[in-house]
């Protein structure tokens, strides 16, 4: 006996003679898919259904996301390797020496620059210049000393400032002394007040 062909379904065809005897069916369709080539019906004799071939195109859709998702990879992949940076520098505080090394330039021989002034000095120092037109605020003075020195800064963390001496001479031979205070946790690290001495 004749086996059917892989795929095949048996089923019984009763018009057949031998009706009961299982024949293969082939399971395909036989129908001209839309993307095949078909052939143009005949003009003449009755009219049939025209199936139209259909034009494969490239996925322009599939080819733009791509584009896109490669462009703004580096944008979505930037953020997350910027906010890695910023977590330590966050939580840094200066140590007692930064802020011995800092008062030290900032204030140099004579005073601070007016760059350092405007840069350096926090908006309560500038606030409390304004109102003081008589004297020199970061230098407890009218005029400019004839030499400055920074001492050793202290650090209090609790109370999230260090503080450093800082003792002005004069032509006169005279000396004077008042506290200048840094907030530990400043970026940049800058001057944040002045207490004069007396």
């Amino acid at each position: 006996m004749r086996r059917p062909y892989a795929g095949a379904v048996p089923a019984r065809d009763p018009i057949c003679p031998r009706a009961g005897r299982p024949r293969a069916v082939p399971a395909v369709n036989l129908h001209v898919h839309r993307s095949e080539p078909a052939s143009r019906p005949s003009r003449r004799g009755r009219a049939s259904r025209y199936n139209p071939v259909m034009t494969l195109t490239p996925h322009r859709s599939g080819a733009l996301l791509l584009a896109l998702s490669a462009a703004l990879f580096p944008v979505l992949a930037s953020p997350a390797a910027a906010s890695a940076d910023p977590g330590p520098l966050r939580h840094h505080r200066h140590t007692a020496e930064e802020i011995t090394r800092f008062l030290t330039t900032f204030y140099g021989k004579h005073g601070p620059t007016e760059q350092d002034r405007a840069l350096r000095v926090s908006q309560q120092l500038k606030t409390k210049q304004e109102h003081t037109r008589d004297s020199d605020v970061l230098l407890c003075s009218v005029s400019a000393p004839r030499e400055i020195e920074v001492g050793p800064a202290t650090v209090a963390p609790s109370a999230g400032v260090g503080w450093a001496t800082v003792t002005t001479s004069w032509d006169s031979g005279a000396t004077d002394t008042f506290t200048a205070y840094v907030r530990l946790d400043s970026l940049p690290i800058q001057l944040d007040d002045v207490i004069c001495a007396g």
